[in-house]
């Protein structure tokens, strides 16, 4: 037991990436910008009327053909012009109108807002969302939404809106109203404007759980890129301590940022006395005056090696006790197809726990193994740790632990991508702690994508 104490990458648009640069405002200038719509037409106003449509950057789906996106002219919100967007029933499309944005500072945040009146039928799914994309020179880098709408505003305008932070390395910025529902959405006044500055600080450990024979964990705080040295949080020193409920173990204090805005520290893991057991690394930030302004803290535990992975390399080994190097398939059908290509590890979801059964017979009648997901419980997609799929995962984990076509469980798909929200985390972690407690042999797998953490 645990004890406590892939969106749009067309041609043209790389191309116009390639050859757009950066515009990204000096961090000196920020306070006389804030607050500064940054899209070009977002009013719609400027149109070319013999064409019946917007004028400059702004771009609809499909071209303004077929009538998923249309110049709005009676219902406004404000000026002569709107654009209306339609979602036709029996139709796969999602269709949107974006905005390019090139003028704007990098790691800051901005809040994308727009006006809606919205009729959309929440029995055919999905909702219309605020989404926005940024890029490379010459990549797609992520994609966040927000400023969720659904169902039907009566013929009434309402204000969505949603705060971005837009990564360091981006050099170009897509703001969409994108329509996921069957439905129509009219569209008018759509701003992106500097709210501010991000949180100053982020504080990590590097593992929050630790293998009974490493040494040493590590902890820091982090001051992000769009502060300076001449900036006031760099005078801030932090506090470090690590506990066992109310006992102090280790601590350091008063730790300067480095000129590369980090304040670091190293425990001892050996100090982890308990295996399976809750420990806290804490941390406190503190102004020149010796103020408290930030207080932080993260769980760690000590925890026993994998006994199916050999512990000088890692290498799995099986039930016959031979090495076994996985080559995986997401979503296979044929097994005899994928012996043949060399793939010996087939991704199955975990759906009932008779179905998994029925699934890895048939994987080990045929030589083959199975990463089981645990994400496919009542809360689907979301981390096995997720109080909605413990059930399904601890009865699946518990059914076949000692299956010998079980090569290792995977608790979620790309848990943290798009940055590290605390849900998730939270989740996460309670996934890990759920596995372990029944199975300590097999490995635990995580694919992620672009991980902002």
């Amino acid at each position: 037991m645990w004890h406590y104490r892939k969106t749009l990458t067309a041609f043209i648009l790389a191309v116009l990436l390639a050859f757009t640069p950066s515009l990204a405002v000096p961090a000196a200038d920020t306070d006389s910008l804030m607050g500064v719509n940054v899209i070009k037409n977002g009013g719609f106003e400027e149109v070319v009327e013999e064409m019946d449509r917007t004028a400059g950057d702004g771009l609809a789906y499909a071209d303004w053909e077929d009538g998923f996106v249309t110049l709005e002219k009676e219902n406004v919100y404000e000026g002569n012009y709107a654009v209306r967007i339609k979602k036709p029933s029996g139709v796969v499309d999602k269709p949107w109108y974006k905005f390019p944005v090139r003028d704007f500072q990098p790691g800051a945040l901005y809040e994308a807002s727009m006006m809606v009146n919205h009729e959309l039928n929440a029995s055919e799914g999905g909702a219309g969302v605020i989404l926005v994309e940024y890029y490379t020179a010459d990549s797609y880098l992520r994609g966040e939404s927000g400023g969720r709408f659904e169902g039907s505003s009566n013929n009434q305008w309402v204000e969505v809106k949603t705060t971005v932070q837009i990564p360091e390395e981006a050099t170009y910025v897509l703001v969409y109203c994108f329509v996921q529902a069957v439905g129509e959405v009219i569209v008018d006044n759509v701003t992106f404007s500097l709210s501010g500055g991000p949180e100053p600080y982020k504080f990590n450990t590097d593992q929050v759980f630790y293998y009974e024979d490493v040494k040493e964990g590590f902890s820091e705080v982090s001051i992000e890129s769009f502060y300076t040295k001449e900036d006031e949080e760099y005078e801030a020193t932090v506090d470090f301590v690590l506990v066992d409920g109310e006992t102090e173990l280790a601590s350091a204090k008063k730790v300067p940022f480095s000129d590369a805005g980090k304040a670091e520290w190293r425990f001892d893991i050996g100090l982890l006395k308990e295996m399976e057991t809750m420990y806290n690394v804490k941390a406190w930030v503190r102004n020149k005056k010796g103020e408290v302004i930030r207080e932080y803290e993260s769980e760690v535990y000590k925890v026993p090696y994998p006994t199916s992975l050999r512990r000088e390399d890692g290498m799995f080994i099986d039930e016959n006790g031979e090495e076994f190097v996985p080559c995986i398939a997401y979503h296979p059908i044929d097994n005899e197809k994928m012996k043949e290509i060399g793939v010996n590890v087939a991704e199955i979801g975990a759906y009932s726990v008779a179905q998994v059964g029925e699934r890895l017979d048939a994987l080990h009648a045929s030589g083959l193994k199975a990463m089981v997901s645990l994400f496919c419980g009542g809360a689907w997609m979301k981390p096995a740790g997720h109080p909605l799929n413990q059930d399904l995962a601890r009865q699946v984990v518990e059914a076949y632990k000692d299956h010998p076509a079980v090569w290792a469980w995977c608790p979620c798909d790309e848990p943290l991508g798009g940055g590290p929200n605390p849900d998730q985390v939270r989740w996460m972690i309670d996934s890990y702690k759920l596995i372990r407690e029944i199975d300590k042999s097999k490995p635990i797998y995580v694919v992620d994508y672009s991980p902002q953490w």
